[in-house]
């Protein structure tokens, strides 16, 4: 403390020391509250969703069914032969792939194959074509069955959980069936007579579905805790051409028209995803 005059006045250190400890004590308080202060205000922009999503694996089917095959004369009137292969184990397996993008668009698609094992041929012919009535029986063997299908679609409607699409596509199936010798059951003496044994082929058919695909496809998802709940339905209507051809072996032939039927698994394998 300095006095002139008869008064007294702060000197001008101390006034300067006061000043900096303020400005210090405003500077620390100011730094204290600055991290506070900066999350309250913060902005976090939000993560960009992938441009795709994908899903593949492995899927392994087992199954059994029949097939067959009726033969007309050229008026379609008159029943000539009738194949019927019943009774076969179907194994295949197959892969499949499916691809969303974040625009909407969906590409899907699977791939597969296998054997179709057991089972046997009943070959029938009939007057007056052939008589008196055959009938014939043939174990099936070395016999198999190839398909694919790929589908693009667009998805119209979409929710956080759940979403409505439309697709279109195109699927292909390739079945080719074989039975080996020839056993007569009924009265013709002239066809399998005598017995053809189990080693030589008899017959072989291989059909080709070509089908387009059209259909809907719909999932949604649920959420419990951390429990989640996907399902899915999808239908499709297959508009399907079919081209066969079979060859008889040590046997009369029959030609004419035909009508094919085919097993549940293999209606499946045509209109399913």
């Amino acid at each position: 403390m300095t006095t002139r005059n008869g008064f007294a006045a702060p000197s001008f250190h101390a006034t300067l020391v006061h000043s900096t400890r303020l400005v210090t004590c405003l500077a620390l308080g100011l730094l204290a509250a600055a991290p506070a202060a900066a999350a309250d205000w913060s902005y976090k922009a939000p993560a960009a969703p992938a441009t795709y999503t994908s899903d593949f694996g492995m899927r392994f089917w087992y199954g059994s069914g029949k097939t067959g095959k009726t033969l007309f004369d050229d008026t379609g009137a008159l029943t000539v032969s009738r194949l019927g292969y019943d009774g076969f184990s179907i194994f295949t397996a197959e892969g499949f792939a499916r691809f969303d993008l974040s625009s909407g668009w969906f590409l899907k698609g699977y791939a597969g194959g296998g054997a179709l094992l057991g089972g046997q041929l009943k070959d029938e012919d009939f007057p007056p074509v052939v008589a008196p009535y055959s009938a014939t029986l043939s174990p099936i063997k070395n016999s198999s069955m190839s398909y694919g299908s790929a589908d693009l679609g667009f998805k119209l409607v979409r929710g956080g959980d759940f979403y409505i699409g439309a697709f279109a596509g195109y699927h292909f199936m390739r079945q080719s069936v074989s039975a080996y010798g020839c056993t007569q059951i009924a009265t013709n003496p002239d066809v399998c007579v005598p017995t053809i044994p189990d080693s030589i082929k008899v017959i072989s058919q291989n059909n080709n579905w070509h089908s387009l695909r059209v259909g809907i496809d719909l999932e949604t998802q649920r959420r419990r805790g951390l429990a989640s709940l996907r399902v899915a339905r999808r239908c499709r209507r297959p508009l399907a051409a079919h081209r066969h051809l079979a060859r008889r072996f040590h046997r009369p032939g029959a030609g004419g028209r035909s009508r094919l039927g085919l097993s549940d698994r293999q209606l499946s394998v045509l209109s399913r995803e």
